[in-house]
C-alpha cells in the first residue's frame, strides 16, 4: 500500500527486511532508532491512549473497574510516580463525598489522577478546591457553578464531584494526592444535571487545567486560587446550611475552609454537608 501524503514510518524493520510501501520524494525510512527506544506496538491490556494527553502525564483506561480512585491509591501507595491518569468506562462501586455512591453511566467522565505535591497534610483539602477551578476551567462557557467543598452544579442540580484521597509521610506532609473526578457527560440519575461533552476531550483537557494552576500555587501560593474559587462559586449572601446551622455564604478564608455568616457571628466550616437555599 501507498503511504498518505505527508506521512513517514518511523519504526525498526528485523535485519533484511524493507519496507514494502512507497515513501515521498526525499524521504527514506528511519530503520534503526535512538538507544533505549522501541516501537510500542502494543499496548498492555486495559490501557489505551489519550488522543491529547499533556506533557508530562501517563494514561491508564479501563472498560470497567470498581473505582478509579481506588486503583489510582493503590498504586500510590505501591510507589507510582505523580502525572498517571486512570479513566474508566464503567465504574461498579465508585465512591462519593462521605461515603456516599457514585453512579457512572456510559459517556460520562470517570478520572483519577495521581499527584505528590509538597506541603503539610493539612493542606490536602485546598487541592479539592484547586481541582474545582480546573474542572470549570475546563467546561469553559458551561454554566457551571462551584459549590463548597466539592461539587459541580448546573442550573442548582449537580453536574459533578471531586473526591480527594491522600496518603501522609511520617514528618506530617503530603506524601500523595488522588483528585476522583466525577462528570455527567452524557446521561445522570434523576435529578442531576447533564452537560454534553466528549470524555475524551474533557479528561485532558482538565490534566492541561490541573497542571496550569498547579503552577500558580507553585508561584503564588492557595491565594489566586481561593479568590478563583469565590468568583466560580455562590453569590455572596446566598442563603444556605452546613450540618444544623444555618446562614449566608460569606467567602472562603485564607486556608480554603466556607464562611457562614449567621447574624451574630461568622463561623468557618473546614468540612460539612452544605444544602443551598433560594436566593
Amino acid at each position: 500500500m501507498s503511504t498518505p501524503p505527508g506521512w513517514r514510518h518511523q519504526f525498526a524493520l528485523p535485519p533484511g527486511w524493507r519496507p514494502s510501501f512507497a515513501l515521498p520524494p526525499g524521504w527514506r525510512p528511519l530503520l534503526a532508532l535512538p538507544p533505549g527506544w522501541r516501537p510500542l506496538l502494543a499496548l498492555p491490556p486495559g490501557w489505551r491512549p489519550l488522543l491529547a494527553l499533556p506533557p508530562g502525564w501517563r494514561h491508564r483506561h479501563y472498560d470497567s473497574v470498581t473505582s478509579t480512585s481506588d486503583i489510582c491509591v493503590a498504586l500510590a501507595t505501591a510507589g507510582e510516580p505523580a502525572g498517571l491518569a486512570i479513566t474508566a468506562d464503567r465504574q461498579t462501586a465508585a465512591r462519593g463525598s462521605r461515603g456516599r455512591e457514585w453512579t457512572t453511566l456510559p459517556g460520562n467522565l470517570a478520572l483519577s489522577v495521581l499527584l505528590r505535591p509538597t506541603g503539610p497534610a493539612a493542606d490536602a483539602g485546598q487541592w479539592s478546591l484547586l481541582a474545582a477551578v480546573a474542572v470549570h476551567a475546563a467546561l469553559a462557557g458551561s454554566g457551571v457553578v462551584l459549590k463548597w467543598p466539592n461539587d459541580l452544579m448546573v442550573d442548582g442540580r449537580k453536574l459533578g464531584g471531586i473526591l480527594i484521597d491522600s496518603g501522609v509521610t511520617p514528618q506530617g506532609g503530603i506524601a500523595w494526592l488522588v483528585m476522583g473526578i466525577g462528570l455527567n457527560l452524557a446521561a445522570a440519575p434523576d435529578g442531576a444535571a447533564v452537560l454534553p461533552r466528549d470524555a475524551a476531550t474533557v479528561a485532558p483537557a482538565i490534566l492541561g487545567q490541573l497542571d496550569e494552576w498547579n503552577r500558580v500555587r507553585l508561584i503564588d501560593g492557595f491565594g489566586p486560587i481561593r479568590r478563583a474559587w469565590m468568583d466560580r462559586g455562590p453569590a455572596h449572601g446566598q442563603p444556605m446550611q452546613v450540618g444544623t446551622v444555618a446562614g449566608t455564604y460569606d467567602g472562603l478564608d485564607d486556608r480554603g475552609a466556607l464562611l457562614l455568616h449567621t447574624g451574630s457571628r461568622v463561623d468557618a466550616f473546614s468540612t460539612g454537608d452544605v444544602v443551598m437555599a433560594a436566593p
